[in-house]
């Protein structure tokens, strides 16, 4: 890892989450990372506060479940001191362009995200 965040965009059932847990997976046994967080970005989806908690117990890391630009800035306070931070973000909603409250985040640190 060479940023502090990173992102993974997409569709539900586009498998981020699955390759954000492989990800960590591959640099806790290479021991290449030890303080990290996630924060799962959603639009009301049970099954994602869920699996935030999931992961959460499994990694034994904070794990942040996220539904407005205010849990957003709330879960980034809250990470600034971690070393990495995997962000799940969803697919961008064309419908509502309210539950877009993320896209300024991303800009604002596109120098800082892969």
């Amino acid at each position: 890892p060479s940023a502090k965040y990173h992102s993974f965009i997409g569709p539900s059932g586009s498998g981020k989450t699955q390759l954000i847990v492989k990800i960590i997976l591959h640099y806790l046994k290479n021991k290449t990372i030890d303080n990290f967080a996630c924060i799962f970005v959603n639009h009301q989806n049970v099954r994602v506060l869920e699996e935030s908690r999931i992961y959460a117990r499994i990694f034994n890391v904070p794990c942040y479940y996220v539904e407005s630009e205010a849990d957003l800035a709330d879960s980034l306070e809250k990470t600034k001191s971690n070393q990495y931070v995997f962000i799940d973000f969803p697919a961008f909603d064309h419908v509502n362009p309210s539950n877009n409250y993320y896209i300024p985040f991303i800009k604002q640190q596109q120098d800082n995200i892969h």
